[in-house]
């Protein structure tokens, strides 16, 4: 796809034998993927990148890469095809897998890079705002993206790390967008809730997990209140989080600010019409945001949902305000 700066995105599709949620894909994106788009932007070779997790046709990582179509295409591609094969010499180039699941891995061996495609980029223009706010949004991958490496990295084997990453990750991107808590308690029980009916179909399935999620917040919910709490004083009082979470916030700032002044000139589309206010520009938005960021960290929609709980509650929303899906 042609950039309004002239460039292009390059998308290859990293297929490997794993599964998307766990340290196997993690050690892609680390090993693999990572190292590749540093050297990209050490030579100059590209202006933006970023990656999500995706499994349809298998497991893979969508690496989207933004440069010069003689770039992409002279140098990227053929540094990309080498950098695979030096990981796995038996990696199919310009394929996919023939299955679309989980391909065997013998016992004991590392996960592989198995398939590479490239396949071109279609940017979901609507859902991002329309074509000035995509371009906004873009660099919010590229940001989510950096994020996402260096957390990963430290993250421990347990799930709740996590979770735990994902929780703090949430609560900054609610605190800059929704700026007080009963706008972000408001805003996160819709959240929650709409992403509880994509894995719970059923009212009964909704109930069954609406009473798990409940029982998980009561068995800790000292803990977690201070943990949110103090990650929202923080970005109250502009007090350090840490070297991550700072850039993080400071970089998400910055598309707020670049979203809002394009909301202010009526080019940012909600519903495919100007969004006439900031509050109805954000709110289409940031769930994508949130859902992508979670995405990249390896949360599953199911997970995502019982964070967005856990914020609504820990925010001051009582149990039976979502149970109800309105304010409490």
């Amino acid at each position: 796809m042609r950039h309004t700066s002239g460039h292009e995105w390059l998308s290859v599709y990293l297929f490997f034998d794993g599964w998307i949620y766990a340290p196997d894909c993690d050690r892609v994106l680390l090993e693999v993927a990572e190292p590749f788009v540093r050297r990209c932007q050490a030579q100059g070779w590209i202006s933006q990148y970023f990656f999500i997790r995706y499994s349809e046709f298998g497991p893979h990582v969508r690496l989207r890469l933004l440069g010069a179509p003689e770039v992409l295409g002279g140098d990227v591609w053929p540094a990309l095809v080498e950098h695979l094969r030096d990981h796995n010499p038996e990696v199919r180039i310009d394929a996919k897998p023939e299955a679309p699941g989980v391909p065997p891995r013998p016992e004991g061996q590392p996960v592989r890079v198995t398939h590479a495609a490239r396949v071109e980029y279609d940017p979901e223009t609507d859902r991002y705002g329309g074509p000035h706010a995509l371009l906004v949004s873009e660099r919010a991958f590229q940001i989510s993206s950096d994020t996402a490496y260096a957390l990963i990295a430290r993250m421990g084997a347990e799930r709740s790390s996590r979770l735990g990453k994902g929780l703090l990750a949430m609560v900054i991107l609610i605190h800059l967008f929704a700026e007080s808590r009963e706008d972000g308690s408001a805003f996160t029980q819709m959240y929650s809730t709409n992403y509880l009916r994509a894995v719970a179909r059923e009212e009964g399935g909704r109930e069954a997990l609406l009473d798990a999620f409940d029982q998980g917040f009561s068995s800790q919910a000292e803990t977690l209140m201070e943990y949110v709490d103090a990650v929202w004083q923080a970005m109250d009082d502009a007090d350090p989080l840490s070297d991550t979470l700072d850039a993080y916030a400071d970089g998400m700032r910055g598309i707020r600010d670049e979203l809002r002044a394009l909301a202010a000139q009526g080019r940012v589309l909600a519903h495919g019409e100007a969004a006439p206010d900031w509050k109805r520009a954000w709110q289409p938005l940031l769930p994508s945001y949130l859902h992508m960021m979670n995405n990249r960290l390896g949360i599953t929609i199911q997970e995502e949902s019982y964070l967005g709980y856990l914020v609504t509650r820990a925010l001051g929303r009582p149990a039976e305000a979502l149970r109800a899906g309105q304010p409490g």
